[in-house]
């Protein structure tokens, strides 16, 4: 993980008790290497007199966790007749999946 903090003039991070309360948890502002670099370049991209505020990035493993189970019961909630694991991959396209759902097999999943 890397810091998002100074890493180019035009990416601003949002230190703010309001964002903070917002989100639920005080952010740290750090992500992958890939998505920093990602960043710097769409900063790069922007007219001269726009920048990106980030609000959010890495978030904790325990809220990321509550998210996707609030998505997955609410999928579950407006199409009744799915499984648990086809609820699963349908919110997976909205909500980030918790990394142990990612990296378990198959196999392990369906005896949940």
């Amino acid at each position: 993980m890397c810091p998002l903090a100074g890493v180019h003039p035009r990416i601003c991070l949002d230190l703010s008790p309001a964002n903070a309360q917002g989100i639920g948890y005080p952010p740290q502002f750090n992500a992958r290497i890939g998505v920093v670099e990602r960043l710097c370049q769409a900063a790069d991209a922007l007219p001269p007199s726009i920048r990106l505020l980030i609000k959010e990035t890495h978030r904790p493993a325990q809220l990321q966790t509550a998210y996707f189970a609030r998505r997955v019961r609410r999928t579950q909630a407006e199409q009744p007749s799915l499984d648990h694991l086809s609820a699963e991959s349908i919110a997976a396209r909205f909500v980030a999946p918790p990394l142990w759902l990612v990296i378990l097999p198959a196999a392990q999943l369906t005896s949940r």
